[in-house]
């Protein structure tokens, strides 16, 4: 202990006179040197012998004494206070390692950067082949790399600790080798030719494309997407369905010949009951959008028609109606003794609202007002007197018919009554829930008069009546104006333009494209049926058969045409079975579909051809016409004749010469008669 204590003196009594020299410095070593100036302490051991590795050792205490200087009272550390802990927390925290720390007032700070600094041998504690920048090992934590504090941020790169995998910008741990969490901008790199992408900007839109190197030569830049151009709100005149003020026929719903259950509600619900059958009004809506979807345009609807699946028959006669005589029908005779009458509506209403429930002295709730009050319109007489058959039941409006808007919904307003009370209902194709109201019907409870007209059509009626609704409608067809295909104002919109050639597989790997499969730019192959635009001019079928050549300019396009001449066109066809200018099915099972432009080309020589048929069988027959019922007139005529049999064809020589030398005998025969 007093070796020990006897140097401790001497160095505080050496410090004690140092400092009494020196003012405010400070300086301990064995050769009296003065202290530095700029320091408050100056420890020098360069003069110290025998043993001059010596340094200085601050406080040594383990982690749980560092905090016990602090706890509880964390002013008693002073700031600035320096110690080295000698053991590593628990957690093996590289954070919490062993080392220099220091307070700094409000809390420990630790010095060393072994435990928790970047180091290019890695964050681990134990020795690596390889220097690396990265997280330590066994921590299974994803490396980041930011450029901002804040943890909310995506990361700028994203290394997933499992298997390496790069992201850019990624909050989630990427699942490709490369992914990039937004979009990526290349230069003009055109020198790159080791892989890579680039993005040519030299040309002129629209051949600008980003390019990738797939062999790593320079040779080896290939187009990344298809060479089309993407037009964006640019005009362009499309074929569209338009309202051009063209006549015809639309349906609304589908009829598959299935019946639905509860027929009352349909116009003409005939053995619903003794009453029932006596008479039945109802009014069905179609709001204009299903009328518009179905292409039917504003402007006179002349005709409607319900598609029933059976036929009203009337099994006996009655003295206001008698019966025509029907083999067909339940006891032989059919009574068409419906009288109709049918009233149309624009009505601001798109759907007729709640259920209703029996009632007297009014019509249904919604149900339409305009069309109460407006004046039948079927075909004069009115009421028109009419059997429901199987099939299409038409309804022809008379004059020009009703004009409906195009922007309102539609009312048909159906009222009917009958001679006598007993018949049975026919059945009508129905839309299924429509998912609204569209019909409402009205019944009367007692029994009503057999005249037609305000007494039963027209608002008000007997006190005692039904009423109900549905959300079933008729399958109704409309005759009118409709939409039609035609080329429409000059509009925008957005488009593809693409001046190559496209092709459509279902394999997988359709390999290489043939010579013979792709037709090219502007052409369209299908694996089954190839569109394109090959199509041929066929004027060397006309100057072949008069001029005996063929222009120089129609060269191509008379490669492979023969002509066959009509007397061996039936020995043709009966070998060949096929038209010579048509693909043969063998033909057709060798080589697939044929080009459009083929068969458009082969159509066309065809037709050409056949037209040369008949005009030889026209000169061949003025001859033998002439012959049989008429008279050489002039010998201008007869020259003209034989000129044509020479030329023709068709004939066999010995015909022809049969021709001439009867043609020759009449134009004499008439020479002598005259």
């Amino acid at each position: 202990m007093r070796k020990t204590l006897l140097p401790l003196a001497s160095a505080v009594l050496f410090v004690a006179l140092t400092t009494g020299v020196h003012a405010q410095n400070v300086g301990i070593n064995r050769n009296g040197a003065a202290p530095n100036a700029r320091a408050i302490l100056d420890l020098d051991v360069s003069g110290t012998s025998g043993n001059p590795y010596q340094g200085m050792l601050i406080p040594r205490m383990t982690r749980a004494q560092r905090l016990a200087i602090a706890a509880g009272n964390p002013a008693v550390a002073g700031t600035g206070l320096w110690v080295y802990q000698t053991d590593n927390d628990p957690s093996a925290d590289p954070a919490l390692a062993h080392g220099y720390w220091y307070w700094d007032g409000a809390a420990w700070q630790r010095w060393s950067a072994s435990g928790n600094g970047w180091k290019l041998t890695g964050n681990a504690n134990t020795a690596v082949a390889t220097n690396y920048l990265g997280t330590p090992v066994a921590s299974n934590d994803d490396l980041y790399v930011r450029t901002t504090n804040n943890v909310a941020v995506n990361p700028a790169i994203r290394i997933n600790a499992a298997n390496g995998f790069t992201g850019f910008n990624m909050a989630a741990a990427p699942v490709e080798m490369v992914e990039v969490n937004g979009g990526v901008q290349v230069g003009n790199t055109n020198t790159i030719t080791e892989g890579g992408i680039k993005h040519e900007n030299t040309a002129a839109i629209p051949a600008r494309f980003h390019y990738g190197n797939v062999d790593g030569t320079a040779a080896g830049w290939l187009r990344l997407e298809n060479a089309e151009t993407r037009y964006t709100n640019e005009q362009y005149c499309p074929v569209a369905m338009q309202c051009l003020g063209d006549d015809g026929m639309v349906i609304r719903g589908t009829y598959d010949n299935t019946p639905l259950a509860g027929f009352q509600n349909t116009p003409f619900p005939t053995a619903a009951g003794t009453n029932n059958q006596r008479g039945h009004r109802v009014q069905y809506i179609y709001p204009a959008s299903e009328l518009l979807a179905i292409g039917l345009c504003a402007g006179n609807i002349t005709k409607f028609s319900f598609y029933s699946l059976s036929t009203d028959y009337q099994s006996l006669p009655t003295v206001d109606n008698p019966c025509e005589p029907d083999p067909t029908a339940p006891g032989g005779l059919t009574c068409p003794e419906l009288l109709i009458d049918i009233r149309m509506g624009n009505s601001a209403l798109t759907n007729f609202g709640a259920a209703v429930v029996a009632q007297a002295g009014a019509l249904p709730v919604n149900w339409d007002g305009p069309t109460e009050a407006s004046a039948p319109i079927n075909v004069p007489p009115s009421p028109a007197q009419q059997l429901i058959q199987n099939g299409w039941n038409d309804f022809t409006l008379a004059g020009a018919g009703f004009p409906w808007d195009g922007t309102s919904s539609l009312i048909i307003d159906v009222s009917w009554i009958r001679q006598s009370p007993i018949g049975t209902s026919p059945a009508f194709q129905l839309e299924e829930a429509l998912g609204y109201t569209a019909t409402k019907w009205v019944r009367p409870n007692t029994a009503i008069s057999l005249a037609h007209g305000n007494t039963y059509q027209d608002n008000p009626m007997a006190a005692n009546f039904h009423t109900g609704n549905t959300n079933n409608r008729p399958v109704t067809r409309f005759y009118g104006k409709v939409q039609s295909a035609g080329y429409g104002a000059a509009t925008t919109g957005n488009y593809l333009n693409y001046g190559g050639g496209v092709v459509l597989d279902t394999n997988a790997a359709p390999g290489a494209i043939s010579d013979a499969a792709y037709r090219g730019p502007g052409t369209i192959k299908a694996m089954r049926a190839a569109y394109d635009g090959t199509t041929q001019l066929s004027d060397h079928v006309f100057d072949r058969y008069f001029d005996g050549e063929v222009a120089p300019a129609d060269a191509k396009a008379a490669e492979g045409y023969a002509y066959v001449g009509l007397p061996a066109l039936k020995d043709y066809l009966e070998r060949e079975r096929h038209l010579p200018s048509m693909p043969s099915r063998a033909e057709w099972e060798e080589h697939g579909t044929r080009p459009i432009g083929e068969l458009q080309t082969g159509l066309w020589e065809s037709v050409e051809t056949q037209a040369l048929y008949i005009t030889q069988l026209e000169k061949d027959l003025s001859a033998m016409e002439a012959l049989a019922f008429g008279k050489t007139a002039t010998p201008q005529d007869l020259e003209r004749m034989l000129a044509d049999i020479k030329a023709s064809r068709r004939l066999s020589e010995a015909q022809k010469l049969h021709l001439t030398n009867a043609l020759r005998a009449r134009y004499a025969q008439d020479g002598a008669t005259k």
